[in-house]
């Protein structure tokens, strides 16, 4: 059991978990009521309850972007929603990252969440019209690919959360821990849930047997940033987004690697792989682009619907953590922080959150921003950060779920990319005016048609220990890193 400590911070409950252990209703203009009978269904119907929620489909991207004023539901059997200015609390648990750990890849989501709820919160109590409060329950997570946050809602039992926020990588560890409610019920009978506002694929991230257990709050998107600079410095023309595949890819950042021939650019490397092995216990491999977005990029889901890593045999894949070990051995697209000193012609970063420094604060300030290469399979690699879902253990899911409705909207609206749809003039309008007006269209439609990575944080440390690692820090050959990727996933299932 998990200890359980409760401070009392400017008038926020803030109850952190001890790592030591492992009625009437207001009705709003326009929106929609649900029948007591239609509730009560719902919650009857259990975990298969009700019509599965279809596949997105596709609408304006502009239907998204007006916050709608959420209509409270009807009260249920189990006390059900609070009332105007009850100031019912519903603890949120959600990861926390320590700040000297947050640059770790399977760590950032975390941290950059963070100031998601501190903007999200009080905007959701007062839409609710203080009916709720949303007191955080703070989950340490460590920088480690084998934390396991199923683990540790199960020790909260004493005092379960009534909503969670997680990343996608801890959704299948949910999963197997049977720590979560399923929403189906409860999305099929919300009037004012709709389906085609979230980008395609979203929502398939979050569901497990066809049933929604996680609903997506932001999404990141695979980008390559491209230093101009460096690119004159070599005399080199920027090549054309629409031809941007892996043999130009690969061709630019070999021409800006000979700008370590111009005095003052010794350190120069044309396209970063920064892999590093984490200072943190877990021993883990950091890498700034892991090898398996490549993979991504290269076979498409990297494991197929049975469950398998088959996908990971295949010439393709092969083929590309062959060109992963030539980029790292014979090109030498590795370096020590040269990034931080503006001598890097590439780096691959996952667009999310807060993540437009790259034109704004970053040693390349005169920077574009391409797709991220594109590979055999012709995907763009894209990933959910983080989801919103309840607990199994809520004390009252209806009213979890009322909450819920209140609280998501205003978290994804915190978010730099949310997970429902805006415009390309809107996402320029959230990144501060740092993308172009052709940056936010390039990613606006590169997200109607994203490959989201599915992998578990388990199986994402596996591949970078494995593969980046193996590559970098033990001098393993392409086929010995590959199969010893295979054999310990394998060993996983």
């Amino acid at each position: 059991m998990v200890p359980l400590t409760l401070r009392i911070e400017r008038g926020v409950g803030m109850a952190e978990a001890n790592p030591g252990g492992r009625t009437s209703v207001n009705r709003a203009p326009g929106m929609n009521l649900l029948s007591r009978r239609r509730v009560l269904g719902s919650l009857a119907a259990g975990s298969v309850g009700g019509v599965i929620v279809g596949a997105c489909g596709k609408s304006a991207p502009t239907a998204a972007e007006k916050m709608p004023t959420v209509q409270p539901l009807v009260p249920n059997r189990l006390g059900g929603p609070a009332e105007p200015e009850e100031e019912r609390p519903m603890p949120v648990a959600s990861p926390y990252v320590d700040r000297h750990q947050w640059r770790h890849q399977v760590s950032w989501p975390s941290f950059l969440f963070a100031s998601a709820l501190s903007s999200g919160i009080p905007k959701a109590v007062a839409a609710s019209e203080r009916r709720y409060k949303f007191p955080t329950v703070k989950v340490p997570q460590p920088a480690d690919s084998r934390w396991s946050y199923g683990e540790v809602l199960t020790s909260l039992g004493s005092a379960p959360p009534a909503l969670v926020t997680f990343d996608q990588i801890d959704f299948d560890d949910l999963m197997e821990s049977d720590s979560l409610l399923p929403l189906t019920p409860y999305l099929n009978d919300d009037p004012d849930f709709d389906v085609e506002s979230y980008w395609p694929g979203v929502l398939d991230t979050g569901r497990s047997s066809g049933i929604q257990f996680g609903l997506p709050l932001s999404v990141g998107l695979w980008v390559t940033v491209f230093n101009e600079d460096l690119a004159q410095a070599v005399a080199m023309d920027s090549p054309p987004r629409g031809a941007f595949d892996r043999e130009t890819f690969l061709q630019s950042a070999t021409r800006m690697q000979m700008a370590r021939s111009i005095p003052d650019q010794e350190r120069t490397v044309g396209f970063d792989f920064s892999i590093k092995r984490s200072p943190f216990p877990s021993g883990d491999v950091d890498s700034m682009t892991p090898g398996y977005v490549f993979l991504q990029a290269a076979v498409g889901e990297i494991r197929d619907p049975s469950g398998s890593f088959q996908p990971l045999q295949t010439n393709d894949a092969i083929d590309t953590v062959g060109l992963i070990h030539d980029m790292i051995t014979e090109h030498g697209f590795t370096s020590s922080d040269g990034y931080w000193e503006g001598n890097t012609g590439m780096i691959c970063w996952l667009l999310g959150r807060g993540e437009f420094w790259f034109k704004t604060g970053s040693p390349m300030p005169n920077s574009l921003l391409y797709p991220f290469p594109a590979f055999q399979a012709r995907v763009h690699p894209a990933e959910v950060w983080s989801m919103i879902g309840i607990p199994k253990l809520a004390p009252d899911p209806g009213a979890s779920y009322d909450a819920l409705r209140f609280l998501g909207p205003h978290l994804r609206n915190a978010m730099f990319i949310p997970a429902v749809r805006v415009s390309a003039p809107k996402l320029r309008e959230m990144s501060y005016a740092a993308l172009s007006d052709d940056e936010a269209a390039m990613v606006v439609g590169t997200l109607e048609n994203a490959s989201y990575l599915t992998l578990s944080r388990r199986e994402r440390g596996i591949l970078a220990n494995a593969i980046d690692g193996g590559i970098f820090h033990r001098g393993k050959s392409a086929d010995d890193a590959l199969r010893d990727a295979i054999r310990q996933l394998e060993e996983l299932r």
